[in-house]
């Protein structure tokens, strides 16, 4: 694993933290034209972009294949766990 998969972890947990965050503290933003789910997406498409344009697209720099999903599947995670302990019942899709 590289330095910048370990970034794009960080990065992904952060970011997953914050939004659920948003979805505790304001339920009916699940209910905004953009689902959670696109949220995340949208986050590691910025973090894909700022990382190539930084980067340039040289070879070792960009994040793997299963960087990318276990970064989505993470988020994922993150969200439903601070979601379920604070007893709410909100939809990401």
């Amino acid at each position: 694993m590289n330095r910048i998969d370990l970034i794009f972890y960080v990065f992904i947990a952060a970011f997953a933290a914050a939004a659920s965050l948003v979805l505790v503290f304001m339920p009916q933003s699940a209910d905004f034209a953009l689902k959670p789910v696109f949220w995340i997406l949208l986050a590691m498409a910025a973090f894909e972009g700022v990382n190539f344009a930084i980067n340039r697209g040289a070879p070792g720099t960009m994040i793997s294949p299963l960087s990318r999903v276990l970064g989505l599947i993470g988020a994922f995670a993150v969200i439903n766990l601070v979601v379920w302990f604070a007893g709410l019942n909100v939809s990401l899709l």
